[in-house]
């Protein structure tokens, strides 16, 4: 690309090497800056007609201390004043770039220049720890700006160098913006219904285990290899259902039909609610995701959708009606991630997506547990966590976030090793909660029996768990098999609940909901 400060790609870079004595290199660079004076002078293009960013001439001196003596005679006031009066009058952005000297004769350096930053590294941890380069913004004159430490990190060739500014600036640009609240008017077509669903004489209609809004902020707990991962992407990937067609849907359920579902003709209940705002793809068949991923890669996701987004219509409410999920994945390998960077390429991420047309309309993290010890610095980090909900609260999007926990038996040796674990993951969980409109629990049925809560004791109460013939099944397994996991809503923004509120399983295997049979039922349903 070409502006026009001149007029060939192999003119735009110049380099030149000063030597000499103290006078000589100040002479040199004087016959430098007298010279681009004669040969652009007016003739460099005002700042109003550059494109944003972009300047017309840069001029870079490197090493500026070389030019003036040292000793304790030595004051070079005067020529520092003279230098900076020349570089002014070139009409260029230049930088000095000058070693730190305790010299009294340059400290007016600070005063006769608009914008003062020093580069420095930021303290370690640990001697083995990798080194943070800071720019450290002192001054400004006359313009906006975010002082204080920022991170420079220097990515290599290519993506180059890049500023991150610190936690601080984005919060205090975050303060102008509004939250956008979960929309009332559009439900989210998961945990509506259930598969398998057969009417009782408690219950007679198959109420929602819970009604989430879009544009939530969910959190998704449970123990490890219970299906958290593809939980979050079946609650951002499903298709929405208007607040018109949720009644409809209950009306036909009431007068007896016991698993009313929609098919062709249906599309329309997603355009009733749409509103028209710059945060929301205006074609709801279409839903852009982004995952940011402490856990697995890529592929992973993507293979978790291809193998169960066919089984997604068998819970759902508009069974014909499919969203097609385009999954943006940011995986974080375990390291020394700084805070800021990760704030920073999440707003990056969300910025690039808006100004392409297609916004994403959705965000998991994903395993947010592994920031504990594989991520020492977001660990010692109290603030990135709400600073990074704000963030999301603020664009319009629906989160999710999963979180596994583990239990262990009260006593024996590890028990200090695990009262120290809860004491570092409280703050972190403390923010998941006082962020999240919804918490969902997802319990492995083998661990329930040996659980004191409430909901396991209503579980084991209502499924005779402590009677072994009387397992619950998953009748939507050919042959049927026996149930893995059910579900917990123990925080809801709308707390709409079924009774009893234990009768929902997870099948993680097929992505779907259902409801749990006892084997007793199913022998007298088949006699």
């Amino acid at each position: 690309k070409r502006t026009q400060s001149y007029s060939s790609p192999n003119e735009w870079f110049t380099a030149a090497h000063v030597s000499g004595s103290f006078e000589e290199k100040r002479k040199q660079v004087t016959e430098f800056l007298d010279d681009t004076i004669a040969k652009y002078g007016a003739r460099l293009p005002r700042p109003e007609n550059c494109p944003p960013g972009l300047m017309p001439l840069l001029i870079v001196l490197d090493g500026v201390h070389e030019m003036f003596p040292t000793g304790a005679d030595a004051d070079g006031s005067t020529e520092l004043r003279r230098l900076v009066e020349r570089c002014q009058r070139t009409g260029a952005l230049v930088m000095a770039l000058s070693a730190e000297t305790p010299r009294s004769d340059l400290a007016e350096f600070d005063y006769l220049v608009d914008l003062v930053a020093h580069l420095e590294y930021a303290p370690a941890k640990g001697q083995m720890d990798p080194s943070t380069r800071l720019f450290n913004l002192e001054k400004s004159r006359r313009q906006m700006s975010r002082g204080g430490a920022h991170v420079l990190d220097l990515a290599g060739r290519e993506q180059g160098i890049r500023i991150v500014p610190q936690i601080n600036a984005h919060l205090s640009e975050n303060r102008t913006w509004s939250w956008i609240d979960p929309n009332p008017d559009r439900t989210v077509d998961f945990l509506l219904r259930r598969a398998a669903f057969v009417p009782s004489e408690k219950e007679q209609v198959d109420s929602p285990l819970v009604e989430i809004r879009d544009r939530s902020q969910i959190l998704v707990m449970g123990r490890g290899s219970s299906g958290k991962s593809l939980f979050g992407l079946r609650l951002l990937g499903s298709t929405f259902i208007g607040d018109n067609r949720l009644k409809e849907f209950r009306e036909r359920s009431q007068k007896g039909s016991s698993s009313p579902t929609f098919w062709a003709g249906d599309q329309s209940d997603n355009d009733d609610a749409l509103q028209d705002v710059w945060f929301e793809d205006p074609d709801p068949s279409r839903r852009r995701v982004l995952v940011i991923s402490f856990l697995y890669q890529k592929d992973f996701y993507i293979g978790e959708l291809k193998r169960t987004h066919r089984n997604w219509k068998d819970d759902s409410i508009l069974r014909k009606i499919s969203v097609n999920i385009d999954l943006d994945v940011e995986h974080f390998s375990p390291g020394y991630l700084r805070p800021e960077t990760l704030l920073d390429i999440v707003n990056e991420k969300i910025d690039a997506a808006i100004l392409s047309g297609q916004p994403y309309h959705g965000v998991l993290i994903d395993g947010i547990h592994n920031v504990f010890l594989q991520f020492p610095h977001l660990e010692a980090s109290e603030i990135i966590w709400p600073a990074l909900f704000e963030l999301l609260r603020v664009r319009g999007l629906s989160v999710v976030t999963t979180h596994t926990h583990f239990d262990l038996a009260e006593y024996g040796n590890m028990m200090h090793d695990l009262q120290a674990s809860r004491r570092r993951v409280a703050p972190l969980l403390h923010a998941l909660v006082q962020s999240s409109d919804y918490v969902i629990k997802i319990h492995p049925i083998a661990s329930l029996r040996h659980d004191e809560g409430d909901f396991a004791r209503a579980v084991t109460k209502e499924l005779n768990l402590n009677q072994s013939p009387n397992l619950p099944i998953n009748e939507t397994r050919r042959p049927a098999e026996p149930v893995k996991f059910l579900l917990e809503v123990p925080g809801a923004l709308a707390a709409k609940s079924v009774l009893p509120p234990q009768d929902w399983a997870w099948d993680k295997d097929r992505g779907i909901a259902y409801q749990p049979h006892l084997n007793s039922s199913r022998e007298t349903k088949s006699r």
